[in-house]
């Protein structure tokens, strides 16, 4: 029973976010609703209800995309926004040129951390390699390093390109 009510809230809450978006922060955000809602709902709240709405976007209707990381003074106002989503997840782009630079800067840092976090998965792996007695396990570790390598090059240089685009316009 807790769990029904817990998603039934988390709804109510996904609806309320939709209603007083744009925001620059989860902060924001969590008052607003708290506002909205006539009750405290925590930043760690707001943070699953968008973990659970980026899952479900295309039963919600909508969704927040990924925006740049860091502090929001250096990342812009208003940076957190609904995006229409169609049944099939697939991004509905009507946004405006504001939002639309938010959500290629979201692109830009999603593919910077993964190209970071890749390449440090890979050199975990590595290591975990050269610990393993298997030698199957370690040709398996090692097999899939080499692919974590290749993914962490080609958004590294995605990235560098978009970055190269950026400083063309």
């Amino acid at each position: 029973m807790e769990d029904e009510e817990a998603e039934t809230r988390l709804d109510r809450i996904i609806d309320v976010m939709h209603d007083v978006l744009p925001a620059t922060t989860y902060e924001e955000i969590a008052e607003k609703v708290s506002r909205r809602m006539r009750e405290h709902v925590s930043v760690g709240i707001i943070n699953n209800a968008i973990a659970r709405l980026r899952r479900n976007s295309g039963g919600y209707g909508w969704t927040i995309p990924h925006v740049r990381r860091g502090t929001p003074t250096d990342t812009g106002e208003n940076r957190l926004f609904a995006l229409p989503v169609d049944r099939d997840g697939v991004y509905i782009l009507d946004v405006s040129p504001e939002a639309r630079a938010h959500l290629d800067a979201g692109s830009h840092s999603t593919m910077q951390h993964t190209a970071t976090m890749t390449l440090n998965h890979t050199n975990a792996l590595r290591i975990a390699a050269t610990h393993t007695r298997s030698v199957n396990l370690r040709a398996r570790l090692n097999d899939l390093a080499d692919d974590y390598a290749y993914i962490a090059r080609k958004a590294a240089a995605v990235v560098r390109e978009l970055e190269a685009e950026a400083d063309a316009a």
